[in-house]
């Protein structure tokens, strides 16, 4: 039978010892959580947020730029 975690309300698998938030099951008690801080995954998720948008601008640019192009050589 799976496991609500009384900390965080996450379900999880009935042989899980421990939950993601750092509760412990057996225990009763809050140790170390696996999660990372939310501030390192913004971070992460900015980082590749942004070279996903700098590639579809090079890549747009890119198409305008042969369109330009075989304008100019009548095609």
């Amino acid at each position: 039978m799976a496991k609500n975690c009384p900390h965080c309300g996450l379900v999880n698998p009935p042989q899980a010892q421990r939950c993601d938030c750092g509760y412990d099951f057996q225990s009763g008690q809050m140790k170390r959580s696996y999660l990372q801080p939310k501030t390192k995954l913004r971070k992460a998720a900015a980082i590749g947020g942004g070279s996903a948008v700098a590639a579809l601008v090079i890549y747009f640019l890119f198409i305008r730029g042969l369109g330009i192009i075989a304008r100019l050589f009548g095609g």
